[in-house]
């Protein structure tokens, strides 16, 4: 007998209510977020989730569009000692994350993970 899942009717995905993500989504963008740039940012934080709550409400709803942004400015701005520090919540899912999705992008081959670790790039 296979049972469906009261939580997710048997997809396995999380749904949404009231147009806004659930805690599997902003886990999962945190997560992206803390691998690529070295950060240790919490997924529960109000803060973080009124940020992607107004992304989503945008129609911003996939979780790979976060990703492109995350990897694009952590491509452009990580070892940059001045614009390093906007790897953050609060910079990349801002107003400006439309511009930042569009934004020109070729990233070299193994170039689209930074960590603070050692400076190394994947």
């Amino acid at each position: 007998m296979n049972e469906k899942c009261s939580h997710c009717n048997g997809t396995g995905v999380e749904p949404v209510w009231n147009n806004k993500p659930g805690s599997a989504f902003y886990k999962q963008v945190i997560d992206c977020l803390n691998e690529n740039a070295g950060t240790s940012y919490r997924y529960k934080s109000k803060s973080v989730k009124s940020l992607i709550d107004a992304r989503f409400a945008e129609g911003w709803t996939k979780f790979e569009d976060y990703k492109l942004v995350i990897e694009k400015k952590c491509h452009e701005w990580y070892g940059c000692g001045v614009m390093e520090r906007y790897l953050r919540p609060k910079t990349l899912f801002s107003p400006k994350f439309n511009e930042y999705h569009g934004q020109q992008w070729a990233p070299t081959p193994g170039q689209t993970r930074r960590y603070k670790q050692g400076r190394d790039t994947l």
